[in-house]
Parts: structure tokens; sequence; C-alpha cells
């Protein structure tokens, strides 16, 4: 499989030179199988995928939950203007959004007085599907649980031929949820976990739903993760913030496990 970031701001998009190594966008990430005719699949859809690549065939959105910094790319996705272009966003229940309807929020947004138009006016062939996972994916073997974030988050766990990805965004550690995530995230080549925070940061902003740098080490240590992947950056995280931060947490992981802050336009093996 292969990992790209396309996006990996949370809250809001920003912009502007001290923002110019890690990106601006918001949360947005393509993963793809390296076998012919394997599948594809975009993790959320914040202003990130409006730099999508092309994409042959069926195309695959899964959406962690409807908050606007994971869903407002979804009116400007290029692949939306390919007449007959398949493409599938999947939402979870609504018992895992908290008894909230994903999909009626999607297409909430992508429809007038928001939106000019809705999704079914685009050419593509476009669908919003509550899943029960387990899914397949043309042998993208796709699984989830609920995270712990206000009005209800899925992680996702993307695994094949043994290669095993968990992307857990939006994530605040609670003792209902830590064990579940551990277990779930167990001996993952790439764990790409929430790390919006600083330590004090996270204390004045408990029940938002995020994670501290610290925090998401200390998890990705229990989980015997390969790689940690810190994602969903505060706003008003600049690059000299974020890039002290990934060597201050560096040094702390030391041979233990490797530690990545996602870049837009960074791209991994898995």
């Amino acid at each position: 499989m292969k990992l790209t970031v396309l996006g990996c701001r949370g809250s809001m998009s920003v912009e502007g030179s001290e923002y110019a190594a890690f990106g601006g966008a918001t949360s947005c990430y393509f993963v793809e199988s390296d076998k012919p005719a394997g599948g594809n699949v975009y993790l959320d859809a914040g202003t990130g995928i409006v730099a999508a690549p092309d994409v042959e065939g069926e195309i695959n959105v899964l959406i962690s939950h409807p908050h606007l910094d994971h869903i407002q790319g979804i009116p400007f996705f290029p692949e939306l203007l390919e007449k007959g272009t398949k493409i599938n966003i999947y939402v979870g229940t609504d018992e895992a959004h908290e008894g909230y309807d994903a999909a009626a929020a999607i297409n909430n947004l992508v429809s007038p007085p928001y939106w000019p138009v809705g999704l079914s006016a685009y050419p593509a062939d476009v669908r919003v599907i509550k899943a029960s996972f387990p899914i397949d994916i043309k042998g993208l073997k796709v699984s989830a649980m609920e995270g712990s974030h206000p009005g209800g988050s899925l992680i996702f766990g993307i695994e094949q031929d043994g290669q095993k990805l968990v992307y857990a965004t939006d994530y605040e550690k609670t003792e209902e949820s830590v064990e579940e995530l551990i277990e779930f995230a167990k001996d993952a080549d790439i764990f790409m976990l929430d790390g919006q925070y600083t330590d004090e940061e996270l204390e004045a902003r408990k029940g938002y739903g995020h994670t501290s740098w610290n925090g998401a080490l200390e998890l990705a240590g229990r989980a015997h993760a390969k790689t940690l992947m810190i994602i969903h950056h505060d706003p008003a995280h600049n690059d000299d913030i974020l890039s002290a931060a990934e060597k201050e947490l560096t040094e702390k992981a030391g041979d233990d496990i490797k530690v990545i802050f996602a870049r837009k336009g960074m791209i991994l093996k898995i």
C-alpha cells in the first residue's frame, strides 16, 4: 500500500509562508493498493481533496465524521466532474455518530442554501453509503471502531497482505475507549493519530475530542506501532512549532518507534 498526505490540518485551513512545510489544507489522505486493479481509499474529504490525484475506476471515500473540516472539500473534489465515474462515500451508522445522520449531513452541506446544487447534479455517479464495517474494497480490508469525539467519530483500519494502517483522527483518550484502540492499532505499520495539542493546550481543552503529542506517543508505544504519524495539526501551530515538536517527540521515542509529523505532499510506502 501507499499513503499520500493531501491535507493534515485540523479544525480549519490556514495559509501563509509560516505553514508552507506542513501545509494548510484540512484532513484528506489517499491510500492505494500496490496491486494491479487494487482498491483505493480517501480518508476524509477536507480541503486537501482538491489536490486529489487522477484515479482510474471506482473511487471510495471514508468519512470519519461529518464535522466541516473533514467534509468541506467534497463540492470541490475534481472527480465529481468526471461523467460516469462511480464515487462511494462511506459514513458510519447513526449509532456510530451518537444518533446523528452523517449521510444527511453531507447531502445537506452539498445542497441549497449552503451550496448551489446537490450531489446528484454532478456528472459523476455519487452514492453516500451508511456502512457497517468491515468491508472489502478490491483487496483493501477496511475495519472500524468508534472513537471518542463530540458527535461520534470512526477510527479506520486498512489492511492488505499483512500490512496495516490505522487512521485515528479527532480522538481524545478516555477510559472507555483507550484499551480498545490499543488493541485495534496493535502492531500497525503506520498509526496515524490525532496530535492537535500540547499537553498544556489539552488540559485547557478537555472534552474537545483531541490528543496531545505526548499522549499520541504513549498510545502508539502501547500499541507497538512501527511508525507514529501525528495528524490534525492545530491551525495555531506553524512550521517552527511543529518542527520543534517533531524533533522533541523523536528524541523521546528513541529507537522504539519512528515518529513523523504529517506534511502535505508526503508519500509513504507501507
